[in-house]
């Protein structure tokens, strides 16, 4: 009886539920839990943030006063001088003036968390009070260092600065390498300013660059500037770059170099839309070429000369002969964009060799040439290679 009633009930709780789930049809049957699918995010790519930040600083950065300083996109740092009080410089349209910065700093690009430092600064430097609407502008981007020094005499307007950047980090081909615009304004003589204690004397737009130990890179993009280091001054015109090497603080530590044609291709991407006015860069200044000639003392050219060639077939030599005082110290410096597997080698008149087999690229020097005469300077390829070079022959 007990199990007549038990099955009376579970058969009236059934046919409870079959109405309740839809008038005696049978109960809907399972399904397997749906399984959450991530959402899938689109990577920024490198053009894109180039665009958008260069976006910001035209809409953030507008109007900017002189002696100061505009946060154009992210990331920027700075830290303010002593007794400055907080310095609210946190996103994007944010200013100060230049005088409470004692350092700033800039993110380098990371695609990936969508981050490129830029700064738009303008100066006074040495202009006129005559000329308040005129001002030198300064675009800083990527892995870039800044520390401004205050002039001693009291004065308000900065002209001086140690300034840091990497080098070659551009990771797209629309990307500009780390680095600081420079452009003066438009009808105004040369500014001065001093980089790393180097005194530049700037008419128009440069691009430099600087890192610790190394060297301070200014390109001219229009116009022309003098750049004075050690002593020694060089007027570098556009389309070509000089290089002063800097000791472990930034410090000048040698006289700059001569000039030499720019990288053109790696100067397209710069940010000259966020210039005062807009520049077309220079063609890259153009070397005589020197002519080929066969060894021996006809036609040797004495030292102080520029060559810019190239190996254009398979097997191919180019020789040039130059003549040298005796104890003459010579520096043999690969200049340029030079194509790699390309090596020299010199020798003097009785085929005794300064050096040998070494790739083009490479500085060779100071060499001291003991004995005076006509020395024979040879360029070839690795096997089958080919390409471009260029190299001087200076006394150092």
């Amino acid at each position: 009886m007990k199990s007549l009633r038990s099955a009376h009930v579970f058969s009236t709780l059934l046919l409870a539920s079959s109405l309740l789930t839809g008038c005696g049809a049978p109960p809907p049957t399972s399904q397997p839990e749906a399984t959450a699918q991530p959402v899938p995010t689109l990577e920024p790519s490198c053009p894109a943030l180039v665009a958008q930040a260069l976006a910001a600083v035209d809409s953030q950065c507008a109007d900017l006063s002189r002696n100061q300083l505009c946060y154009g996109n992210t990331r920027v740092e700075v830290v303010p001088r002593a007794g400055a009080g907080r310095a609210r410089f946190d996103a994007p349209g944010d200013r100060l003036d230049i005088g409470v910065v004692q350092a700033l700093r800039l993110s380098p690009m990371d695609v990936a968390a969508a981050l490129w430092g830029v700064a738009l600064m303008k100066l006074q430097a040495d202009l006129p009070d005559t000329l308040p609407g005129q001002n030198v502008t300064f675009v800083l981007f990527g892995d870039v260092e800044l520390r401004p020094i205050p002039p001693e005499t009291g004065d308000a307007n900065i002209r001086a600065f140690y300034f840091r950047s990497g080098f070659n980090d551009a990771p797209c081909q629309e990307a500009p390498a780390s680095g600081m615009l420079v452009q003066t304004p438009e009808g105004a003589s040369k500014v001065s300013f001093h980089i790393n204690e180097v005194d530049i004397r700037l008419g128009s737009t440069a691009f430099m660059q600087a890192e610790a130990g190394r060297e301070m890179a200014v390109s001219v993009v229009e116009g022309e500037a003098e750049v004075t280091a050690q002593g020694v001054t060089r007027t570098v015109p556009a389309g070509s770059k000089t290089r002063v090497p800097l000791d472990a603080n930034l410090q000048a530590a040698g006289a700059p170099a001569e000039p030499e044609p720019y990288d053109a291709v790696a100067l397209r991407p710069l940010p000259v839309s966020a210039l005062e006015r807009p520049v077309a860069a220079a063609a890259p200044l153009r070397w005589p070429t020197a002519t080929p000639f066969s060894s021996g003392p006809a036609g040797a050219a004495p030292i102080g000369f520029r060559v810019s060639d190239a190996i254009t077939a398979p097997g191919e030599q180019k020789t040039y002969t130059f003549t040298a005082q005796p104890g003459q110290t010579v520096l043999f410096d690969g200049q340029g964009r030079i194509a790699s597997d390309l090596r020299w080698r010199v020798v003097d008149e009785d085929g005794a060799p300064v050096f040998a087999d070494r790739l083009l690229f490479e500085d060779i020097g100071p060499v001291t040439l003991e004995r005076g005469g006509v020395y024979t300077l040879t360029v070839s390829g690795d096997g089958d290679k080919t390409g471009d070079y260029a190299f001087q022959i200076s006394q150092s």
